[in-house]
């Protein structure tokens, strides 16, 4: 079973003085990055840290992040990622749920005795300064052991604990490399945060290759972005949608000059409009912008798309061809069997392969819901048309119109081809009349050119009588999580 932390020494005695992650000003080598690995793997023993140990890290997106995973790993525990920005109320729950034993953080937290802490930055600092080593340790491991645990978004009470072995994060490997080829001289600039499958996954990538990763903390900074893709001549990057209008707003008539110099752009965590795809696959030609689709329970990405692919066959929601992904995809029943879908009879998108994950920590009622005869079944609605798996949103956003089936994303995709809307969600709520059970309501940021009637003349176009949202609300800016997804749990509230 290939480890990543081999990998990483193998490229050191390749590579030597490449470069492997830089922040900022901040370089580390392969070699610098190898030496480090060992020296913090000294470090967590001497804190106590064994094997199987779960160690949480507070992933800033910085070096020690990348150092101690690593580190975690070749000692033969777990790591656990937490979101850097977790309360502390949060990392209380979490830490007691996954039977923690470290929590590797710079933050001043108010906690209890019972979470044992040491200063990541300071451990860092110790073993990049640390001894030179001129030979390197081989770790085997079970394909089947846990290699880490990431958190689920968390939308309603204590997030979930994903468990990834070490069977999975090779295939997530695997098929990245399958998809997007990458070599040892691509620059992959990564601006997401390190506690998400979507960073982890080409991080992983990255160093596998023995490529340059470049971290960025946060995806909106428009500077940051333009001095990280010219500074370190990137070729890469992956990012969210909603980090799209925010960039071209911030750099104007530069976004196609800047952003332009990229030769792949993956989105993940969400889906670029049908508009953003026409309009941003125009305003990069040179630069191949690739649609994903993931989850925390299958490490990350297991569909890619060309959106080019997407523009010319007229596919809306589309992903990616069923037949050439890193998985097998297909579409099933309640009865979880497969079955010949369609836009108007959707199923559930299972998804097999060695890159599911093992189940939920300590957790076999949901694991039970999620792990069907080996495969992940998700909470996503989808359908195949001309071997393109198309995706209608998740099944609980689904909206009830007197029997009618309404997905939000086929009236935001509508509505957002009018002239007057900058972004808007929707979401279904009680019908005020309580006749049809629900109705839509849609939230809308709009621009100056915005005009209700004419909006609401130009929709009756594009969808039917039932889909026509009964309430709109206007917003300064759509709510969103830590991952720049629409938390349309928000905006039920708000109603």
């Amino acid at each position: 079973m290939e480890v990543l932390v081999n990998k990483v020494f193998e490229n050191a005695i390749a590579y030597h003085d490449r470069l492997a992650v830089a922040y900022k000003n901040e370089l580390l080598s392969y070699r610098a990055l190898a030496n480090a690995t060992i020296n913090f793997s000294y470090k967590l023993k001497e804190l106590g840290a064994t094997e199987n140990n779960h160690i949480f890290i507070s992933a800033v997106s910085k070096q020690e992040t990348v150092v101690a995973y690593l580190a975690i790993t070749l000692i033969g525990a777990v790591a656990v990622f937490l979101d850097k920005n977790a309360t502390a109320e949060l990392v209380e729950k979490l830490y007691a749920k996954i039977d923690g034993n470290l929590l590797l953080t710079d933050k001043k937290y108010s906690l209890s005795e019972k979470v044992k802490t040491a200063s990541l930055h300071e451990m860092y600092e110790k073993a990049v300064n640390g001894k030179v080593h001129i030979s390197y340790p081989h770790v085997d491991r079970d394909s089947e052991r846990i290699s880490e645990i990431l958190f689920t978004s968390g939308t309603t009470g204590v997030p979930k604990g994903v468990m990834l072995s070490f069977r999975t994060i090779s295939a997530v490997i695997m098929g990245d490399n399958n998809f997007n080829h990458h070599k040892k001289d691509d620059v992959l600039l990564i601006p997401t945060p390190l506690h998400h499958t979507l960073a982890l996954r080409k991080l992983r990538t990255g160093l596998y290759n023995g490529c340059t990763c470049v971290l960025q903390n946060g995806f909106t900074f428009a500077k940051d972005l333009e001095n990280n893709i010219i500074k370190y001549n990137c070729s890469a990057m992956e990012c969210v949608p909603a980090s799209f209008p925010i960039v071209e707003a911030q750099m104007k008539n530069r976004f196609s000059e800047i952003v332009g110099r990229l030769k792949l752009i993956e989105v993940g965590a969400g889906s670029l409009s049908e508009n953003q795809k026409k309009k941003y696959v125009e305003l990069l030609p040179k630069t191949k912008i690739i649609c994903n689709y993931g989850a925390s329970e299958v490490g990350g990405t297991v569909i890619f798309c060309n959106a080019s692919n997407l523009i010319d066959n007229g596919l809306e929601n589309a992903l990616g061809k069923s037949d050439k992904q890193m998985a097998s995809l297909k579409i099933v029943d309640c009865d979880y069997n497969e079955f010949s879908s369609t836009h108007d009879n959707p199923g559930r998108l299972m998804i097999e392969g060695d890159m599911v994950f093992s189940g939920y920590y300590k957790d076999e009622e949901n694991t039970k819901k999620s792990l069907v005869n080996g495969g992940y079944l998700s909470n996503d609605l989808a359908y195949i048309k001309d071997g393109y798996i198309c995706m209608l949103g998740r099944s609980d956003d689904l909206i009830n119109v007197g029997g009618e089936k309404v997905y939000p994303v086929e009236i935001e995709n509508a509505a957002s081809q009018y002239h007057g809307i900058v972004e808007c969600a929707c979401v279904g709520i009680p019908d005020p009349e309580e006749i049809t059970g629900q109705v839509p309501a849609i939230f809308v940021v709009k621009n100056d050119t915005y005009n209700e009637v004419e909006f609401m003349g130009f929709l009756k176009k594009q969808v039917t009588k039932y889909q026509l949202p009964k309430v709109i609300k206007y917003i300064e800016a759509l709510p969103r999580n830590a991952m720049q997804k629409i938390d349309r749990k928000v905006l039920r509230t708000m109603l």
